[in-house]
């Protein structure tokens, strides 16, 4: 006769989960958490535009001297390329158009087109980093701050078809925060407010105009506001 083993077999209590249902249930728990996408290798190309308030006391003394309304604001725009390197950080370049204009003072004796116009611009070029502390799938903010030479920094007078105009060469740098919304992976609109710092000294119209004192010093050191749309290549983000 076969004799049967005198040892039981252990089986889990009723009430209780099987050791396989308790290793995957571990398993499943200490998975790896999948981060948010990177976003890294990501293009953007932005456009924007605004107005800026400037800070041009050297030449805005001798406008208001001779009865013009200072140039402390204009309108500015532009374009921005930026590189994503990292989930917290990307790359950004920029070149601008910033100034204002004083047009002649209210005269009833003069003829539309008369009298002459004077004109301050700026071209900023800049290269910089844009910081990304929060972000969600249609909303982000991020920080910036950048530097480079301001070109073109150019005094100009106009009167009917005739104008002269004289150049140098600056320094910019600036800082701020952009609101985000995006309306899809690929199409976002963007508003910015920053601050800066922007000067070019000793813009010489002496040998022009014969004036040995025609030589001034021009400030776009203030703040702007830019809105525009931006275009993104090749994003991961579903």
């Amino acid at each position: 006769m076969q004799q049967r083993s005198s040892r039981a077999q252990r089986s889990t209590p009723a009430g209780f989960v099987r050791p396989g249902l308790v290793v995957l249930w571990a398993l499943f728990l200490a998975r790896p958490v999948l981060a948010t996408p990177t976003h890294k290798g990501e293009v953007c190309l932005g456009v924007h535009f605004g107005g800026g308030t400037y800070d041009n006391e050297d030449f805005n003394k001798d406008l208001v001297r001779i009865g013009y309304d200072p140039i402390d604001s204009g309108i500015e725009y532009g374009f921005s390329l930026d590189y994503r390197i990292s989930r917290w950080l990307s790359i950004n370049g920029s070149a601008s158009r910033i100034g204002g204009e004083a047009v002649p003072p209210d005269d009833p004796g003069s003829l539309p087109g008369e009298g002459v116009t004077f004109t301050v611009v700026g071209s900023p070029l800049v290269l910089g980093v844009v910081g990304h502390p929060w972000g969600s799938k249609h909303v982000n903010v991020d920080v910036f701050a950048g530097a480079g030479p301001m070109l073109n920094t150019t005094i100009s007078q106009a009167t009917g078809g005739y104008e002269i105009e004289a150049q140098q060469t600056g320094i910019y740098y600036h800082g701020g925060v952009t609101g985000e919304y995006r309306f899809s992976p690929m199409v976002a609109i963007s508003i910015s407010a920053l601050a800066r710092h922007a000067e070019a000294s000793d813009i010489d119209f002496s040998q022009m105009t014969g004036d040995p004192t025609a030589r001034w010093d021009v400030s776009f050191t203030g703040t702007a506001f830019w809105f525009g749309p931006r275009l993104y290549f090749g994003t991961s983000e579903e």
